[in-house]
């Protein structure tokens, strides 16, 4: 995962520092946004088994209740991931601290 989020970085600076007058501040925090769910579908496909899913919610702060049914949810991980319990477990602050993910936006305003 690490080399994949380091290749992805070095894209989009290289974009962000190529193309600063034509992209747009909101065609960035739509991507941006679409990248965060991806990093946690990825995340999400990480932990396998539903007892890894349930103790890594737990630790995140989800309830029993919520961590329980989330993890043992077999739909799709499209449909889990939009779920209120990982936004709330896997916040944008701990992608940004954990994975290095950095919000795109932010180097845009500082160019």
């Amino acid at each position: 995962m690490d080399l994949r989020l380091k290749k992805l970085k070095q894209q989009i600076t290289g974009w962000v520092y190529f193309f600063p007058y034509s992209l747009y501040e909101t065609v960035l925090t739509e991507i941006d946004a679409k990248l965060r769910k991806r990093i946690r579908v990825i995340i999400w496909k990480q932990w396998k088994k539903p007892r890894k899913k349930y103790d890594s919610l737990r630790k995140l702060g989800a309830t029993h209740r919520n961590a329980y049914v989330t993890a043992n949810c077999r739909k799709r991980y499209q449909y889990v991931y939009n779920t209120a319990t990982i936004h709330a477990a896997i916040t944008n602050k701990r992608l940004e601290k954990k994975v290095g993910h950095q919000c795109q936006t932010s180097s845009l305003k500082s160019i």
